[in-house]
């Protein structure tokens, strides 16, 4: 029976791509439109078999109660990436409590006269019991799994992460109140359509499934990044926060997942090489600065190595004479040059700076509104919520935790990165 039920799911992928591929072609003829449709029916009809073969596809799961779901990196608005990654996560909790209402007992005391009781449940207690638990205030799951089934004939699950007791009973966006399922780069690598299905239990039995629909992992290229010093020598501490501020700028940037030097894990997202030689790159001419950008480059073209790059960056400390500084960037082009305050400390948005003039190199212009408008952000990096998201692109900057790219600069992101010569997903 299994067999037969994973055979329908890879002809109902095998479907959704061919309607994926006519829909791209453009609607233009009434043959094109006749063709998507009728792709559309037979999926619609592989669905309803999936339905008969497989009964754990439903019913829905109803306790805790589920108030929606979300596939995101980052934003639910994002353009979903191949081999980023990615937060499924189904929003639940406890079922609408049920308060039993307090009633006048009948029973009399010893001397025949009405006892001052109350019933709760069919229970009496003295008049005066205070009640702070609602019956039937939370509900509980022990497990949950998520079945990912992609281009190819992948299947695979993935574990969900969750506390054991849900008590909200209205739809909640923190992490601690819900069901995730992280899923890594690495696992949806490849471009194309993956269905989602998770699965909830209880004292070891299934007691419902939740259909994420099937989603369209879109193509990407890396971003390959120089790194030279501006005039200053760097300290230990001044490159420990430089590269935490690549970790950042991989999670806002819509490439892979994983950070690497050049030549080294070619399926990062983001590989950088670190040329320490302080110089003067004569801002904002940039002279020595292209000099060594395509210096660099020419040297690895001549050494056969596999990675050359895509932009430059020159990075330096604020010094003691000077007051606060942030970046600069060509707009659109492939140098920016970035400084990391010291007084006072700006480690706290350094990474927000570079990611910031990156996006300038790639024509993003500064955004009108801190605040991005969408209903529920989240950080990858370290798995957590975020209450309100600030664009990266609003001048002055956020904390690095809290800014993203808006879902529209994400786009036009991608779009820059596919011009690149670098490598993407499969």
């Amino acid at each position: 029976m299994t067999k037969h039920c994973d055979q329908i799911r890879d002809q109902i992928r095998e479907l959704e791509e061919k309607a994926e591929w006519l829909q791209t072609l453009g609607l233009t003829s009434l043959g094109l439109v006749f063709l998507v449709k009728q792709v559309q029916a037979e999926i619609a009809e592989r669905e309803a078999e999936l339905k008969e073969c497989d009964p754990q596809e439903s019913p829905a799961l109803s306790d805790p109660k589920v108030f929606g779901s979300e596939v995101t990196q980052g934003l639910p608005e994002y353009e979903l990436v191949a081999g980023k990654d990615t937060l499924a996560r189904v929003f639940v909790g406890a079922k609408q409590p049920v308060v039993l209402p307090l009633a006048e007992s009948e029973s009399t005391d010893e001397y025949g006269s009405p006892s001052a009781e109350s019933q709760f449940g069919g229970l009496s207690f003295p008049d005066g019991s205070h009640f702070d638990v609602p019956v039937h205030g939370s509900s509980q799951l022990d497990f949950a799994t998520l079945t990912i089934s992609g281009p190819g004939g992948l299947n695979f699950e993935v574990p969900g992460q969750m506390s054991e007791h849900f008590t909200n009973t209205a739809k909640s966006l923190s992490e601690e109140d819900n069901v995730n399922f992280y899923i890594d780069g690495d696992q949806v690598a490849r471009v194309g359509s993956y269905r989602l299905v998770a699965r909830f239990y209880r004292d070891g039995i299934l007691v419902g499934t939740n259909d994420l629909g099937t989603h369209r992992f879109n193509d990407t290229k890396d971003l390959r990044l120089l790194i030279t010093v501006d005039t200053f020598p760097m300290s230990v501490e001044a490159w420990s926060t430089v590269f935490d501020a690549l970790e950042f700028l991989q999670r806002n940037m819509p490439v892979r997942a994983g950070i690497a030097p050049m030549d080294s894990d070619l399926s990062a997202g983001l590989r950088f090489y670190v040329d320490p030689e302080p110089f003067d790159p004569d801002w904002p001419a940039w002279g020595p600065v292209k000099q060594r950008f395509t210096g660099f480059n020419q040297e690895q073209a001549a050494n056969g190595s596999p990675d050359v790059a895509d932009k430059v960056m020159t990075v330096r400390t604020q010094q003691t004479q000077e007051g606060p500084l942030g970046g600069t960037a060509q707009m659109p082009g492939d140098v920016s040059g970035v400084v990391l305050n010291v007084n006072p400390p700006g480690d706290s948005y350094f990474a927000t700076i570079v990611s910031q003039e990156i996006g300038h190199n790639f024509d993003l212009g500064h955004a009108q509104d801190p605040q991005i408008p969408a209903e529920s952000a989240f950080d990858l990096l370290h798995r957590k919520s975020l209450s309100a998201a600030r664009n990266v692109m609003y001048n002055p900057v956020g904390s690095n935790e809290f800014c993203l790219f808006s879902a529209q600069d994400w786009s036009t992101l991608r779009k820059g990165l596919l011009q690149l010569n670098s490598t993407g997903p499969e």
